[in-house]
């Protein structure tokens, strides 16, 4: 039970990380939304604010920065999986990165050793 309790919290970081690079894109993308509604409903009305938030013809700063970030991500998974050898590694770094948290985290159990 104790040693459970050692490793919460690098596991949640972990895990926590790796759900925000994970959702960093559409994270954005419902903020830039949320954002253009509102400023669009404020000079044009609500329907109206709706229809030029999602109708692509009005993006914000934030919908292109969203769109290139994407784009270069894709733009790079394309060359990894050209090059299998590179697309290997990932999971490797990751792996002795979840290691390296872990080590550090870890305490002997009788601190007088």
């Amino acid at each position: 039970m104790k040693l459970t309790k050692k490793f919460k919290r690098p596991t949640f970081l972990l895990g926590s990380a790796l759900l925000l690079l994970l959702l960093r894109w559409p994270l954005l993308q419902g903020i830039a939304w949320l954002g253009m509604i509102v400023s669009y409903s404020k000079s044009h009305g609500l329907r109206s604010g709706f229809e030029m938030t999602f109708s692509g013809a009005y993006p914000c700063p934030i919908c292109l920065a969203v769109k290139a970030g994407v784009g270069s991500e894709a733009a790079l998974l394309g060359s990894l999986i050209q090059n299998p050898g590179l697309y290997a590694m990932g999971p490797l770094v990751l792996f002795l990165l979840a290691g390296l948290s872990l080590l550090k985290s870890f305490r002997p159990i009788n601190d007088s050793l």
